[in-house]
């Protein structure tokens, strides 16, 4: 019993901490405690009941008052206020109390269908305090899948366990011995044990009964022995003989069955070879891929990339390791999209000809610019790549600068010369503004510097239009007396040019035995001395074979006279035939 006084309409207060109040106190003991659980606490005089509580004592649960919770009639299920559910609570641990039924069962070895009706309170913390009953009765009412039988009669759970089960403190778990069954069980510490059938021992790594060892099947390994047991295996090893590495049971070679997994016990690490030749293991893949380089290389998996690494004098060509030579003279030999690829020493460029065969000959040739530029062949041509400020000439880069508005080459004599942009003129080596454009000046001049301020000119051949500020041609072929006689004057922008018909005479005469003669706007073949023309008016000789000349004295001279003897006579006989006509 448990001293107080009882306050009215609240509860109780503990002994030694009287609530004295003006009202009515009832000299009465509390009741044991256990025996009516209050559901509030008192608060000046009055009792502030749980929620689902109500009374004056707090001692009317509300869901069981209404039945909306129905326990039933059995004496041993009792409806329960618990933070703030209500449910039907069993006395014995070992029962639980079937809603369908509306009694307490004891538990037979299926989860019985407690069901904890709260339908419309869904806080979440009401769920996770539910969720916690829930599991806290199934381990209570259950003895697991492989039970045949729970019982709880005696206070005191007790489970009967199926083969291959055992029962592990209070539930029935599964424990097997591998496949050379022996007897399976729990200690009190929940470790299996197994009592294994004659000949055979429980290994320790796997804990089933396996082969046991003896003098004619020993361990491998260094794994021991034990009198009658099995195996004992080293850290790196496992199974009946300690004869598999550990490495090698976690699926690190792949279950495709082209690679095996190898163990070095004296480094203590596991590779995976590759069944197939010139395989090689991809760890990413977990299998063999295709790696082969040729007989003079090795080959190589880079992120699943063949890479080769070839002989001296070989080289990569598509994945295969062939012959590459660029001569003495070079650093490196390689293949780019098949083709020979050579990295030379210093002044020297690869270079590529044609051999007797047809076939392509490839190596490292001279081929210097100097230090300011680099050399290469295109073809048996050599160039040079300048750098800026800089040209080639005679093969090498010789400086030449006009400044970044003009164009440097050098001319015959070996000399720099500036090609200015538009509006800019040299001035002391160097291209700098000088803009003749109007209005500042007249178009067409030219732009020079005077004393350091630009000075425009017209150039020559021209002459300046004082009106229009514009430079006109100057026709020179006004003069009659500036070109010589026998030819023309043909006027063309700021000069003038004569033409002269014989200047290409291997065009116009056509003979050696003749010469050209030039005249105002034509020409002329004359016979050279020694020859004589073919017998023809002078308007024919133009026809080549009129357009010749015969040496004195041969039969081409006699055969002319007779032929222009005959024309002769055939004019003469012509011209009477008509005058005889007309007469008549």
């Amino acid at each position: 019993m448990l001293g107080g006084v009882l306050v009215q309409n609240c509860g109780y207060n503990p002994a030694g901490a009287p609530h004295v109040l003006p009202s009515v106190i009832l000299n009465r003991t509390l009741p044991e405690r256990g025996s009516a659980k209050p559901h509030g606490y008192c608060s000046q005089g009055k009792c502030v009941c749980d929620k689902g509580a109500s009374g004056d004592r707090c001692e009317i649960i509300d869901k069981c008052h209404s039945k909306e919770v129905d326990c039933g009639t059995d004496p041993t299920a009792n409806c329960t206020l618990d933070d703030g559910r209500v449910y039907c609570k069993c006395k014995y641990d070992l029962n639980g109390f079937d809603y369908d039924k509306k009694t307490c069962e004891p538990c037979n070895g299926r989860v019985l269908r407690v069901r904890i009706q709260e339908r419309k309170e869904k806080v979440l913390l009401q769920n996770k305090i539910l969720q916690h009953r829930w599991r806290k009765v199934q381990r209570l009412q259950k003895c697991g899948n492989g039970s045949r039988h729970c019982s709880g009669d005696t206070g005191k759970k007790v489970c009967e366990c199926l083969s291959p089960y055992s029962q592990l403190v209070d539930t029935c778990e599964w424990c097997d011995c591998g496949v050379n069954y022996g007897q399976c069980s729990y200690n009190a510490n929940g470790e299996k044990q197994c009592k294994c059938n004659e000949g055979f021992g429980m290994s320790k790594s796997t804990k089933e009964c396996v082969e046991a060892c003896n003098d004619t099947q020993p361990c491998q390994n260094g794994g021991t022995c034990p009198e009658g047991g099995a195996c004992e295996c080293p850290d790196d090893y496992t199974g009946t003989w300690c004869e598999t590495p550990k490495w090698c049971t976690l699926g690190r070679c792949g279950h495709g069955g082209d690679a095996e997994c190898v163990w070095d016990s004296k480094s203590k690490t596991g590779t995976c070879k590759c069944k197939e030749p010139k395989h090689l293991f991809v760890e990413k893949k977990r299998g063999c891929m295709e790696c082969d380089c040729g007989e003079n290389g090795d080959c190589f998996l880079q992120d699943e990339m063949k890479v080769c690494v070839c002989k001296e004098g070989y080289a990569d060509n598509f994945h295969k390791c062939e012959q590459c030579d660029c001569g003495k003279n070079a650093v490196n030999c390689s293949f780019a999209e098949g083709q020979l690829l050579c990295q030379c020493k210093e002044r020297y460029a690869q270079i590529a000809r044609k051999n007797d065969l047809g076939l392509i000959d490839v190596w490292c040739a001279n081929c210097n610019c100097g230090e300011h530029g680099r050399c290469y062949y295109y073809g048996d041509d050599k160039i040079c790549a300048c750098e800026d400020n800089y040209q080639e000439r005679y093969g090498t880069c010789l400086e030449c600068n006009c400044g970044p508005s003009g164009l440097c080459i050098f001319g015959n004599d070996g000399k720099p010369v500036c090609v200015c942009d538009y509006g800019y003129t040299l001035r002391n080596g160097k291209c700098e503004p000088c803009n003749c454009d109007p209005p500042n000046m007249r178009i067409g001049s030219n732009c020079t510097f005077e004393k350091g301020e630009p000075k425009c000119e017209c150039p020559e051949g021209f002459r300046e239009n004082q009106e229009e500020h514009v430079c006109h041609d100057i026709n020179e072929c006004t003069d009659t007396s500036i070109c010589p006689s026998n030819t023309n004057c043909v006027n063309i922008p700021g000069q003038y040019h004569y033409i002269d018909e014989c200047y290409n005479s291997s065009m116009n005469c056509l003979y050696s035995s003749t010469v050209c003669v030039n005249s105002p706007g034509s020409y002329e073949c004359k016979c050279k001395d020694g020859y004589y023309p073919s017998a023809a008016p002078s308007s024919l000789y133009h026809l080549k074979r009129y357009n010749n000349c015969h040496e004195k004295g041969t039969k081409w001279r006699n055969a002319s006279i007779a032929l222009g003897v005959i024309l002769a006579l055939g004019i003469i006989g012509f011209a009477f035939y008509v005058y005889r006509v007309k007469r008549r």
